[in-house]
């Protein structure tokens, strides 16, 4: 895909911090801000940002993915208009804010590139006044004030920016993902939903992933996941790979067309499927308050390659009919095996029977270091959803 950049600056970056990790008072960075093609009016502006560290000590970030680059939340653009009134937009990428991940450095002499998204801004004349980072105290905060002037056109490129936009969803791209989920890209957003109707199980599989990451579902999507997974029983390829897709998807989703197409698809797999597979589907229905999906679990606990699976989803429900199983796998020989059931049986703190079970492994003086904290955790958890009921 051709992209063209209509704005570039390069400037020092001032720094700050205070407290105990304190940074050189000097500018000792280097900041380039890239603007995406030409600005339309009602259209989000995308960024290029390139921050070089040009002196110690490393700059520190949490990253969390789905991109290979730092967030964009502490960002900001502010924008001027011939009038003078200001818009200062909040930028973003998409990227993991808490979860796994792992703290990343970006080292002296070493640049680091992340795109950002943010506006849109009205047709006109603006004034690209400053491009700002809050700090913290991995990262101390940054000001750059270029005073470029950039033209907002109103043309009927908006449709260009969805099509163009659309290619990089399709492409897998986590920031096109982001701003189409954040800024609801109509063009995008309804191309993927068609997508999930393709013969190609590739192409459903990116679908189903790309409208998972999508915060805000379209309307009537369960129909269409519905329709889909009926699809997949017949398909070959990476049809098993497209229907777990779709389950997850259709979990997220919710509607009574979703609960339908997840529970007919496990009933139709089931016969054929090892039990890692039928354990997967069956955890898409955890989430699930109707109860068709808590009599499908309750009827998988007659299944005893996923009857423990079956157990845990029930005790997100709080079903009792689940405890016969987390008790049995928590008095487990096996260390690995028992502390599985430890946490689905610390939702039941109101059972005197899970209770039970729980203390009595909790007392055992023979227990190895991974019961005991695991046992511990889940003792915590019990207090945490006792006081969360008020009781």
């Amino acid at each position: 895909m051709h992209r063209t950049f209509a704005l570039l600056i390069i400037a020092l970056i001032g720094c700050s911090a205070s407290g105990a990790d304190q940074r050189p008072a000097k500018p000792h960075g280097k900041l380039e801000v890239k603007i995406e093609g030409q600005p339309t009016a009602g259209v989000p502006i995308l960024f290029q940002i390139t921050v070089t560290n040009d002196n110690d000590p490393a700059f520190i970030y949490w990253f969390g993915g789905p991109g290979e680059y730092p967030p964009a939340n502490r960002f900001t653009a502010t924008f001027v208009d011939k009038d003078g009134k200001r818009s200062t937009l909040a930028l973003s990428n998409g990227q993991a804010q808490e979860g796994s991940g792992a703290f990343q450095r970006i080292e002296p002499g070493r640049p680091a590139t992340l795109p950002a998204v943010g506006g849109p801004l009205a047709a006109g004349i603006w004034t690209l006044e400053s491009v700002a980072r809050s700090g913290d105290r991995r990262w101390p905060a940054m000001l750059v004030k270029p005073a470029l002037k950039i033209e907002v056109t109103d043309d009927p490129a908006a449709a260009q920016f969805g099509a163009d936009l659309l290619k990089r969803v399709r492409a897998g791209e986590p920031f096109a993902l982001h701003v189409a989920d954040r800024f609801h890209i109509a063009a995008v957003i309804e191309e993927t939903v068609k997508d999930l109707e393709s013969d190609d199980p590739a192409v459903v599989l990116r679908a189903a992933d790309a409208l998972s990451r999508q915060q805000t579902k379209p309307q009537g999507l369960g129909a269409v996941i519905k329709r889909s997974m009926s699809k997949q029983l017949k398909a070959r390829g990476r049809a098993r790979e497209a229907g777990s897709a779709l389950a997850q998807l259709a979990s997220l989703e919710g509607s009574n067309d979703s609960l339908e197409a997840v529970i007919a698809y496990i009933a139709a797999v089931s016969p054929s499927s090892d039990a890692e597979f039928k354990e997967l589907l069956l955890q898409h229905l955890f989430e699930s308050k109707q109860p068709r999906a808590i009599e499908v679990l309750r009827a998988k606990m007659a299944d005893p390659e996923v009857a423990f699976r079956a157990a845990v989803g029930l005790a997100r429900h709080h079903d009792p009919a689940a405890l016969p199983v987390l008790i049995a796998r928590a008095n487990d020989k096996t260390d690995r095996e028992r502390t599985e059931a430890f946490s689905p049986l610390s939702e039941f703190w109101n059972e005197p029977t899970a209770m039970t079970t729980l203390k009595a492994i909790a007392a055992d003086p023979g227990n190895s270091e991974e019961v005991r904290y695991e046992i511990n955790n889940a003792l915590q958890n019990a207090d945490q959803v006792r006081a969360r009921a008020g009781k």
